[in-house]
């Protein structure tokens, strides 16, 4: 089954609120989740999927990030 929650808008945590909408369809048992964001030049999309349900993109997400830290 599919189901597909997308959301284009400036308030909050954008990330935390598909996750939040693709959570709340848990019911649908999806074999492989994904999602994808506006990137920059070098990436013009960024896409991040898992297989398996809500949780396991959200352990991808947390191992290998959407975006670079600076930082690191």
């Amino acid at each position: 089954m599919c189901g597909i929650v997308a959301y284009f808008g400036g308030a909050g945590n954008n990330l935390t609120r598909v996750l939040t909408g693709m959570s709340a369809i848990i019911y649908r048992a999806p074999d492989s989740t994904g999602v994808a964001m506006f990137g920059d030049d070098n990436e013009p999309v960024r896409l991040r999927k898992a297989v398996g349900p809500v949780e396991m993109l959200i352990a991808e997400l947390l191992d290998n990030g959407v975006y670079q830290n600076p930082e690191n």
